[in-house]
Parts: structure tokens; sequence; C-alpha cells
């Protein structure tokens, strides 16, 4: 079977290459995929909280972020209620997407910075306003990276991996 490409649109933030594979491919693909998970249980102990008010945007993203990235990820729609994971779970980093970021994410990443259990965490905002953010006013505002919307799904791990100094838990990154 011939290989082709094209791009799948899930959510208008998150798009994924397409690609058609033939039936061993396919198979190799699973079994990479089924040992990648086992292997990520006992590579990655870092955790992830991932707030964003859009329930099909958090499925996405929790699913790249541990299948590819290797990483445990807490979901949770709003602000109030990672502010409330905050309190019971010990997270290695952040990733932010609210509709009001200039006023909902710098009020969070105060909140943050003055709570005596978590003021080292890094947080990336997620938003289709990036380029808004300039990288020299990032730090000075307590953000580790901006990642832009549309974003690309298969990506994206390398991206936040970048930004927080990690290593992805996968070595099969496509």
């Amino acid at each position: 079977m011939a290989r082709g490409g094209g791009r799948g649109i899930l959510h208008p933030a998150v798009t994924v290459e397409a690609t058609v594979l033939s039936p061993i491919s396919y198979i190799s693909r699973l079994y990479l995929k089924k040992a990648r998970a086992e292997a990520v249980s006992f590579m990655s102990h870092k955790q992830i909280l991932l707030i964003d008010h859009e329930a099909s945007v958090r499925e996405v993203l929790q699913i790249c972020l541990s299948s590819v990235g290797g990483w445990q990820v807490i979901s949770v729609a709003s602000i109030q209620s990672g502010l409330k994971k905050l309190c019971i779970e010990r997270v290695d980093a952040i990733l932010l997407d609210t509709p009001n970021l200039e006023t909902d994410g710098i009020t969070f990443i105060q909140t943050i910075k003055n709570d005596p259990s978590t003021p080292s965490v890094p947080v990336i905002f997620i938003t289709a306003k990036a380029k808004s953010f300039l990288s020299h006013q990032l730090p000075a505002l307590g953000i580790a990276g901006a990642i832009a919307k549309p974003f690309n799904a298969m990506t994206l791990p390398i991206q936040v991996a970048g930004m927080l100094n990690w290593s992805l838990g996968s070595e099969f990154v496509d």
C-alpha cells in the first residue's frame, strides 16, 4: 500500500499529520506504542497539570503528553480546579490555556508564585495570542514559555520538553 499524507483536523486548535500505513507498518506501530506505554511507566515520574477549558483540546493534549512525552497528566477544566489540584498533588509543570489569559492567567501565575509549595513550578501558556507575549517578557512574568494555537499535536511534547529542559519518555518520536 502506498504511503500518503494529509492533514486531519481534530479541533480548530489542533492539527495532526495523517499517513496511510501498510498493515505491517500499522501492526509495528501498535507494538511500539504498547512497548512505549510500558516503558513510560518506569521511565518518567514527571507530572503535568493541564488546565484547558475545552474538553476536546484537553483530551488531545493529555494523549500527546502521556503517549509521546511519557509524562503523567492531571487534566482539569478551570483555573479554580487547577488551584484545588495543586493543594493535593505535586506537579512538575503546568500547561495553561484560559479564555482570559491576560487577566486570569497572570492572576493564576501570581497566586502559585506566592504559594510556598509551588513557587518554582514552571508554567507554559497555550494560547492563540502567543505572539503578544514577547520572549523577554515571559521570565519576568514567571512563565517558562508560550505555545501558539493552532499547534501540532505530535510536536507539542517536543516543544514542552525544550521549554522545560526535560527529556521525552519515548525514543520513537515520529
